[in-house]
């Protein structure tokens, strides 16, 4: 091994140790009780819980953001590099006295790696031996179209000039703090390594970074995140096991691997096999598991793969049968009904006798083609009874049912299932000083909360029939469509000039495990010899507008606060991210923009889908 290579070696070692503790992994404790480790196994890191994984991915955005080239030298290694400082001889020096400083300088340059654009041309100008100019190149290969300018009129062998310029478009850039992290764990292959190999397979072979098929725009995640991650977009955080497959995140709560095994080969979550006929009062639940483990939890990262809220209702009962329906219907819909009586059907629209006097809950979760659980699913409840009166018969079978509770509306009615004598007459009292003496009846609560549901029916004969039970009602319900807590990505790409364009891409992000965020990034890229390749290049970032919490009373986006950041930087790509200290955060019609800029240009983006 030649000394720039062991020196180099140790370089990385001390950033790499440096970054350790920067990141709260001590190095020796890591066997004994460690905040993060590789399993080799699964194939995926392993974060003690989901404090210790925001805290990484918050201080991975922060060390990248603050992070300087040259160890924050550059001035001093700027004035050392001008020609008078570095010639090898100056007057009333000694040549050894000169050859000494020079080897100081070059050590010191060595151990500042990465290298800025601006010592590297320096570097290129200067009076350094070519020796030292070719292995401070060789070690800092990943630089841009102004090196690579300077480089042809430097006086470098041609024959290395022309090799380190083939082979600096033959790997993806080295990329400060991301890279340095991932060494930390042999073996480990990130979901942001594997991205940019593709994209440098795709740019190699002549493609255009515009183009829908880059590899680079399947991963909307920000690079940070995607270096956390695995190949397969998989991480464990605790004892759960979190992925992204297309339009949706998955978590394992229990960390089964046959599960994580079955997605991984299948490329979706496992579904038990659901009766083809069962008996018409549905099955004993003990016996009729969920259509997907409870432990599978999927939730839609865009609205259009959710399902929407769930609204159930029953009609008049039938020779004292419920039947019970559901507003969410279509192909590849699963449906789970509960009764709240130990039974439970797999129907799409059930029908159900109570034997008690209890007033029940009914449950639905309706499962739709990619496992996700469909929105609300609560009420109506329902149960019958028998009351006691001063008629002849006075027994009187009848069936309370509740139905609603969205919106401050509640719909109650009773319904006799047996021989009675009519009229039947209701009296309700809906525990907030209002009465009713109809049936079925509608009742406007003012205020959101749980209420005492009180009714009493009686037949012409004096049989009466009582139940109690309480009723909860939520706020009303936004109308409004642009109030959306889904994950949202816009991608803008502007051409210049012909030879050069950047990517410019906006995103609201409410993972799991993660602070919520909105993201924004520029990745500019110039072509050369008619290739597409990464630009080393001054781009802007500049992020506006508003999001928004969710005020639980009116189910509706609150007040909301602003967002607002700009950031100019020199590099491959340029990221701006704000944290979200609410969690999960809502977006409206354009209420968050940004705009990207590189080259002379600008693009505007805003997220203006949230239907």
């Amino acid at each position: 091994m030649d000394m720039s290579k062991r020196k180099l070696s140790s370089i990385a070692l001390s950033v790499v140790a440096a970054l350790v503790v920067a990141l709260s992994i001590p190095c020796a404790a890591q066997e004994k009780s460690p905040s993060i480790k590789y399993d080799a196994r699964l194939g995926m890191l392993v974060f003690r819980d989901a404090e210790t994984f925001r805290a990484t991915v918050d201080r991975l955005h922060e060390r990248v953001t603050t992070f300087e080239y040259d160890k924050g030298n550059t001035a001093e290694f700027l004035a050392a590099l001008a020609p008078n400082h570095s010639k090898r001889q100056a007057d009333g020096d000694s040549r050894r006295a000169a050859d000494a400083t020079a080897t100081t300088l070059y050590s010191r340059l060595q151990a500042s790696y990465p290298l800025s654009e601006e010592v590297l041309i320096a570097i290129l100008t200067s009076n350094l031996p070519v020796a030292s100019q070719v292995k401070l190149l060789e070690t800092n290969i990943d630089f841009g179209e102004e090196v690579a300018s300077v480089l042809q009129s430097a006086k470098l062998p041609s024959s290395f000039t022309r090799e380190i310029s083939r082979k600096r478009f033959k790997r993806v850039p080295f990329q400060p703090v991301l890279d340095e992290f991932e060494t930390l764990f042999p073996g480990f292959i990130s979901l942001r390594r594997t991205t940019d190999a593709a994209e440098l397979r795709f740019l190699l072979s002549g493609g255009n970074p515009a183009d829908p098929a880059n590899p680079a725009d399947r991963n909307s995640l920000s690079r940070a995140l995607s270096t956390l991650l695995n190949a397969k977009t998989e991480v464990k955080i605790g004892s759960a096991i979190h992925l992204y497959l297309v339009g949706r995140e998955i978590t394992i709560s229990n960390g089964d691997q046959s599960i994580l095994g079955y997605i991984r080969t299948h490329g979706d979550v496992p579904r038990r096999k659901v009766p083809a006929s069962e008996p018409e009062n549905g099955l004993l639940s003990m016996a009729a598991p969920w259509p997907i483990d409870p432990n599978i939890v999927v939730n839609p990262t865009a609205r259009e793969n959710g399902c929407g809220e769930v609204v159930i209702g029953s009609d008049e009962p039938v020779s004292g049968r419920l039947s019970f329906h559901a507003n969410v219907k279509g192909d590849g819909l699963t449906y789970y009904w509960e009764f709240g009586d130990g039974y439970v059907s797999y129907k799409e629209n059930p029908t159900h006798a109570y034997i008690d006097s209890t007033v029940h809950s009914v449950n639905l979760a309706v499962f739709n083609e990619l496992g996700m659980r469909c929105g609300s699913t609560s009420g109506p409840q329902a149960g019958s009874g028998t009351g006691s009166g001063a008629g002849t018969n006075c027994t009187l079978p009848a069936v309370l049912v509740v139905q609603g509770g969205s919106n401050l509306t509640i719909t109650s009615a009773i319904y006799a299932t047996g021989i009675f004598s009519p009229p039947l007459s209701v009296q309700w009292n809906f525990g907030d000083g209002g009465f009713s003496v109809s049936s079925p009846t509608n009742h406007i609560y003012q205020v959101a909360g749980t209420y005492p549901l009180t009714v009493i029916a009686t037949d012409n004969a004096g049989c009466v029939y009582t139940n109690q039970t309480s009723v909860t009602v939520s706020g009303p319900v936004h109308t409004s469509a642009c109030c959306t807590k889904y994950d949202k990505s816009k991608t803008g790409t502007l051409s210049t000039g012909g030879n050069h364009m950047f990517k410019h891409t906006l995103k609201t992000n409410n993972s799991w495990g993660i602070t919520p965020e909105v993201y924004a990034n520029v990745t500019t890229y110039t072509k050369t010899a008619g290739i597409w390749f990464w630009s080393y290049n001054t781009s802007g970032v500049n992020v506006a507008g508003k999001v928004f919490g969710n005020d639980p009373d009116t189910n509706s986006c609150d007040a909301g606060f602003v967002v607002s950041k700009v950031q100019t930087g020199k590099y491959f790509f340029n990221t701006i991210r704000i944290p979200i200290s609410r969690k999960p955060i809502y977006t409206e019609y354009q209420s968050v923009t940004s705009d990207g800029s590189a080259f002379g240009d600008n693009d505007h983006i805003a997220i203006s889908d949230c239907q």
